[in-house]
């Protein structure tokens, strides 16, 4: 006992000494293992394979996607009637005509049944006298001519360099007495033109249209420029045809329409 009260403060100390050194061996085993414990924890994670994603749903999205590509069209105008009320109005017979499209009355309506050109031709007849004497006769049809006098087929002749109210003789190909052909001089509008003894000159100078009304049932046949007819309660005056279209003017307010010609018009009753 002596012992002890002599050393007891030793003793203690080699005590806890002896708990540190215990208690070191355990850190030492105690980190090995929690070492270990991670790497087991770490070639876990990247040994597993991950789950795969599911896949999010993204059809509302490009449903709404295309809509934005090809908005509604609001259609305000057109055979509708929700803000195009439709209008009808009477013929002379009494019998109602709808009107959607804007072309039932009008100039709209004009029909072409058929056009036919207009020719101008000039031949060569032949040559009396010889020499300086010489006078060569041609046959001229202006089917053309605003004139309705001018249109039938007349009789024209002259010698080199001489002119008539219809052409001059600028030029006579090969002998005098037996020419090949002739350069002419057309005086209404200076062009030159070539006749040759066995070829005749022609040209379509213009048209006449076969034009009908079928709201009020009205043919205007042989129509020309410059006409006026009368359809829908107003005068219009033909500014051009061609073979293809006729070009109408109102005479009201001059203002033109260009009317098409369309093979189905040929069926028109």
């Amino acid at each position: 006992m002596q012992f002890i009260k002599k050393h007891y403060e030793k003793i203690i100390l080699c005590i806890v000494l002896l708990g540190l050194a215990a208690a070191s061996a355990l850190l030492v085993f105690e980190v090995s293992s929690v070492q270990q414990s991670l790497e087991d924890n770490q070639n876990k994670l990247v040994a597993t394979a991950p789950k795969p994603l599911k896949p999010v749903d993204l059809t509302a999205n490009l449903n709404a996607l295309e809509r934005l590509q090809k908005p509604f069209e609001v259609v305000l105008s057109g055979p509708h009637n929700l803000f195009n009320p439709v209008q009808w109005q009477r013929r002379g017979d009494g019998t109602l005509i709808k009107l959607q499209t804007g072309r039932e009355i009008g100039p709209g309506a004009i029909v072409i049944v058929a056009t036919k050109p207009l020719e101008t031709i000039i031949s060569y007849d032949g040559v009396t006298g010889t020499g300086a004497d010489a006078r060569y006769s041609f046959s001229v049809t202006r089917e053309a001519d605003k004139r309705p006098a001018n249109r039938r087929k007349v009789q024209r002749s002259g010698g080199p360099s001489s002119k008539n109210d219809i052409f001059l003789i600028k030029e006579v190909r090969g002998p005098q007495d037996d020419p090949t052909g002739f350069v002419l001089d057309l005086l209404e509008n200076g062009k030159a033109v070539v006749v040759e003894k066995d070829k005749p000159y022609h040209e379509t100078a213009g048209y006449t249209a076969d034009l009908k009304y079928p709201p009020e049932n009205k043919p205007f046949p042989n129509s020309r420029v410059d006409e006026i007819i009368n359809f829908g309660q107003e005068k219009y005056k033909i500014v051009a045809i061609s073979e293809r279209e006729v070009v109408l003017s109102a005479n009201s307010t001059t203002k033109r329409t260009t009317i098409k010609f369309s093979a189905a018009s040929q069926n028109q009753p």
